[in-house]
C-alpha cells in the first residue's frame, strides 16, 4: 500500500489510494461502529472487533484477553470478562486521581454521549468520502474539505488506538512488522493506520 495525501488548495486534500486501501478503509469503520454501538457499549462489555477482517487478520487478534495477544484464559466465561479495554482506551479518564471516581463518573455521565456521537460522525466521513471517490488506472482519487481532513484524522486515530488494543500493544508502535508474527497482517494494517495518520497530518500543518 503506497497512497499519497496532499494539499491542492487552502483548503482542500487529495488522497490516492490502491485498491487494497480503498477496500480496506471501506471495511473498518463499520468495524469500530459495531464496538461503540453494539450490545456492551453502554456497560463496557466486551465485543467483537473487525471480524469482518477475520480472513485476513488472525481471528484470536480481536478477541480480548488478558495475556499476550491471541491467548486466552480459558477458565473465563462470557460473564467474566470485565470492561472492554478498546472502550476503556477510546473514552479514557478525565480525571485519574483514586479520590475522583465520583467526578470521573459524572464526567462521563453528562460528556460520554456527545464523545460517542462525534466518534461516530468521523466514521460517516470517512464512509461518505470514500463512496464518492473516483478511479482511474486501478487508483481511487478522493477529495476532501479541510473539515472532512479532520474527520478522517480523528477517525483513523481511533481505529489506530482500538487496533493496537486488540493486538495488546502497550508502547510506541514503530511500524515494522515480522512476517512470520502471528499477527503480521494486523500489524501491517496497524502500521499502514499509523503511516496514513502521519501523512495527514502533514498534510493540514502544510498550509
Amino acid at each position: 500500500m503506497a497512497g499519497t495525501v496532499k494539499r491542492i488548495g487552502r483548503d482542500r486534500f487529495r488522497l490516492r489510494l490502491s485498491a487494497e486501501e480503498m477496500a480496506l478503509l471501506r471495511s473498518l469503520p463499520d468495524q469500530l461502529r459495531s464496538v461503540l454501538t453494539g450490545p456492551g457499549a453502554a456497560t463496557q462489555e466486551p465485543t467483537g472487533l473487525f471480524d469482518d477482517g477475520a480472513s485476513t487478520m488472525p481471528a484470536d487478534s480481536w478477541e480480548r484477553s488478558a495475556g499476550p495477544p491471541g491467548v486466552r484464559d480459558a477458565s473465563a466465561g462470557p460473564g467474566d470478562a470485565g470492561p472492554d479495554p478498546v472502550l476503556e482506551r477510546l473514552f479514557p479518564q478525565a480525571y485519574l486521581e483514586p479520590e475522583d471516581v465520583e467526578r470521573d463518573a459524572e464526567y462521563h455521565r453528562l460528556m460520554r454521549e456527545d464523545l460517542l456521537e462525534a466518534k461516530l460522525a468521523n466514521l460517516d466521513v470517512v464512509t461518505k468520502t470514500l463512496d464518492r471517490g473516483t478511479v482511474s488506472l486501478r487508483r481511487w482519487t478522493v477529495d476532501l474539505t479541510e473539515d472532512e481532513a479532520a474527520a478522517w484524522l480523528g477517525a483513523l486515530n481511533d481505529l489506530r488506538l482500538a487496533l493496537g488494543v486488540r493486538l495488546g500493544i502497550t508502547e510506541d508502535f514503530d511500524g515494522d512488522v515480522d512476517p512470520s508474527d502471528p499477527n503480521a497482517p494486523a500489524l501491517n494494517v496497524l502500521s499502514y493506520l499509523g503511516w496514513l495518520e502521519e501523512n495527514l497530518v502533514d498534510a493540514l500543518s502544510s498550509g
